[in-house]
């Protein structure tokens, strides 16, 4: 579960330094147009077969596979290549490139197993955003000795927030870096039979009237394949996640 709460730091991070450390070749016109020319952008309904789902996302949206994502994440982004394990493809704006996209969603699919909503009412926004905080202190000093930015926790752009009628769970934390660089990380997560599908973005103050609507989008435009939903889970049969929906966002140390 750590990379789950990890991917709120980690999409800041990552696009912060983007721009100045993307591959060499990427910022020469040849170099940018033969990367481009290497991708296979989907348009309409794609099938996740890794989270046996589908995304339908129309003509407004993109979406790049498991293989596409992790040459923007590791080329553009410079991102580890560990950090890609549990991605299976990107969305993009229809109008953008993953050069000059204003955003970007990852979509992970987690074989953690039935996350239960049976305590969602019991979610402590307040306590786990201290949690986080605490765990912030504690990873900037990994992140000073190897000379990475830091990352901050200010507060909720909106709390955890569940919706039982989609099995759905949204959360955007506004972060800054040790550059004083302000962000919101929008972090969906939709439960089905088997773990859960999630979505991460981060975006700028200029961005977040986008990102909102687009999150929407993408959450109405998953379905999961029958026998994968939510409501298939067979109790007794199939593998129980170690967390519950109230303690999802915790930072894996937290106390009960």
């Amino acid at each position: 579960m750590k990379r789950i709460v990890g991917a709120v730091l980690l999409a800041l991070v990552l696009q912060a330094c983007a721009p100045a450390s993307r591959a060499q070749d990427l910022n020469t016109e040849a170099g940018a147009k033969a990367f481009l020319k290497g991708l296979k952008p989907e348009q309409g309904v794609v099938h996740l077969d890794a989270a046996k789902a589908q995304l339908d996302l129309g003509k407004d949206l993109y979406f790049l596979d498991a293989e596409d994502a992790r040459k923007v994440m590791t080329q553009v982004w410079q991102s580890p290549s560990e950090m890609t394990d549990e991605v299976i493809g990107m969305v993009f704006p229809a109008d953008a490139t993953p050069l000059d996209a204003p955003w970007a969603a990852v979509v992970s699919y987690f074989d953690v197993g039935y996350v239960s909503d049976a305590d969602a009412k019991q979610i402590d926004s307040d306590k786990i955003l201290q949690e986080l905080r605490t765990n912030d202190e504690r990873d900037n000093v990994v992140r000073r000795r190897d000379g990475a930015p830091e990352v901050h926790t200010i507060g909720w752009a909106e709390p955890p927030t569940y919706d039982p009628d989609h099995r759905a769970m949204l959360l955007a934390a506004e972060l800054s870096g040790s550059d004083q660089a302000r962000a919101v990380n929008y972090d969906l997560r939709i439960l089905c039979r088997s773990g859960m599908l999630g979505v991460n973005v981060t975006a700028g103050d200029d961005e977040r009237q986008s990102v909102g609507p687009a999150l929407k989008l993408l959450q109405r435009a998953v379905t999961f394949d029958p026998g994968a939903r939510y409501a298939d889970y067979k109790p007794g049969e199939d593998k129980l996640a170690p967390r519950s929906v109230a303690n999802l966002v915790r930072p894996d140390h937290s106390p009960p």
